[in-house]
């Protein structure tokens, strides 16, 4: 029995390295998810109002946001 084992599984370093590994993917990927949403956050609405002041000074007509486009934006900076 422990022949076959030995045979057909890798050995402990290469066991624990793929583990460590693969630990350290998990923990990146449940931290990074709630880290990019906060900077999405923060970051989409400067882009749009950078995007909207360029336009401004270049002359281009700036699409009027309607009540319920405004109201949308508003509650999604409270939460």
């Amino acid at each position: 029995m422990l022949s076959i084992v030995s045979n057909y599984l890798p050995g402990a370093p290469i066991v624990i390295t793929t583990a460590t590994i693969a630990a350290t993917a998990t923990v990146s990927a449940i931290v990074a998810k709630p880290l990019g949403d906060i900077l999405l956050k923060t970051v989409k609405p400067i882009v749009k109002k950078t995007i909207k002041k360029i336009k401004e000074k270049l002359g281009k007509k700036v699409a009027v946001e309607s009540v319920a486009e405004r109201r949308k934006f508003q509650r999604s900076l409270k939460k």
